[in-house]
């Protein structure tokens, strides 16, 4: 995506107008119309400004590579206090993620359904959807089964201590 298209996609999340934003940074509306064209580049201190009126990154803005936009304030706090973790409460919680991950591209894949009624069941086919003509393979299943198994048994064990 382009610094323009970016423009676009946040100004739009927060619901305001190209001349709102223009007011916000002092500028007038044709003028953000070109930014998010591509028609011109505004120097770095007017994207600051935009950033800073749209609550997101300049990163995420410029297309960094290490940029993330993420539109949930709790969960921004939380992340920011990654870094103070254990190595071992990073590893649940990476593990914990890549659950939600697994899950929620399976969930794209066969649309909005109670995907794992009972994760406990002993035999990976129960997840493997057959019943869907088999949509996902028992690998896929059993590998969903194994990241969910994992990450409730850390998280288990992280709250017992």
């Amino acid at each position: 995506m382009t610094f323009g298209d970016k423009i676009i996609e946040v100004r739009k999340q927060r619901e305001m107008t190209q001349q709102e934003l223009g007011k916000a940074i002092g500028v007038d509306k044709r003028v953000i119309s070109k930014y998010e064209k591509n028609q011109t580049v505004p120097w770095v201190m007017v994207a600051s400004e935009i950033a800073k009126a749209l609550d997101a990154s300049l990163d995420f803005l410029i297309s960094s590579d290490k940029a993330l936009f993420i539109d949930d304030k709790e969960l921004i706090n939380l992340l920011k206090n990654y870094n103070n973790l254990n190595d071992d409460a990073k590893h649940t919680a990476k593990s914990i993620l890549k659950a939600l991950n697994l899950y929620s591209q399976t969930e794209k894949t066969l649309g909005k359904r109670q995907l794992i009624p009972n994760i406990n069941n002993k035999s990976a086919k129960k997840i493997s959807f057959d019943k869907y003509s088999g949509a996902l393979s028992e690998k896929e299943g059993e590998e969903i089964k194994k990241e969910i198994q994992k990450g409730r048994e850390e998280w288990d064990r992280r709250i017992t201590y």
